[in-house]
């Protein structure tokens, strides 16, 4: 039972049958979070974009591309202040950019 620690074939026979659930879906989610998250669409359109043979407009694109990414970044951003505010993990007193 490498996937969770503390956790062996005797926990796992008397375990209530909720946990096992809850233990096997955190078991997928840490293996399958990869394929999960991994942006192909963006790697297409980066792949796309690359192949463009006019020099400006590939700038155009790219440049397009950078501003989608980061306004997905700065979306990403705003979530985690938020989850990471709810679950107690950031000190309220730290200043949200750091020293």
């Amino acid at each position: 039972m490498a996937e969770l620690p503390g956790w062996d074939r005797a926990r796992l026979a008397i375990a209530d049958p909720a946990d096992v659930a809850a233990a096997r879906w955190m078991v997928y989610a840490r293996v399958t979070a990869e394929d999960a998250t991994f942006d192909y669409p963006g790697a297409i359109r980066h792949v796309e974009v690359a192949s463009i043979r006019d020099p400006k407009r590939q700038e155009r694109e790219q440049h397009a591309d950078q501003l989608k990414a980061l306004e997905g970044l700065r979306q990403g951003q705003t979530k985690q202040k938020v989850l990471r505010s709810l679950l107690l993990l950031d000190d309220v007193d730290e200043p949200e950019d750091g020293p």
